[in-house]
């Protein structure tokens, strides 16, 4: 296979995981027949950061060799990144704030 391909099937297999993550984390306390609203509040925080970190390692390792590439491209690059695209960080920041303002402006409910 291609080795565009191969990049594509692993962000489809993240997506999938991703959305199974989210969806269906509940899932082994249903199976158990465990009712989460007996669960305290800090288990059920401490399960999430423990999926959402299994999610993150494994696109890490899944990624792994192009983002090795990517990191060291970044370390000789840094500057020549930070000088094009911070402007745009500040850029994007600003619409985000712009946004917010109109919403809050035609619904101040939220």
């Amino acid at each position: 296979m291609k080795r565009d391909n191969i990049l594509g099937l692993k962000g489809i297999f993240c997506f999938i995981l991703w959305f199974i993550s989210t969806n269906y984390s509940g899932l082994p306390f249903q199976i158990l027949g465990v009712d989460t609203n007996d669960i305290p509040i800090l288990i059920k925080q401490l399960y999430t950061i423990i999926i959402e970190l299994c999610v993150i390692i494994v696109v890490i390792l899944m990624f792994k060799d192009q983002l090795a590439i990517m990191i060291k491209d970044f370390k000789k690059n840094n500057l020549v990144y930070f000088k094009k695209y911070f402007k745009c960080w500040f850029l994007i920041l600003a619409l985000m704030m712009i946004s917010n303002a109109i919403i809050l402006l035609l619904d101040p409910s939220s």
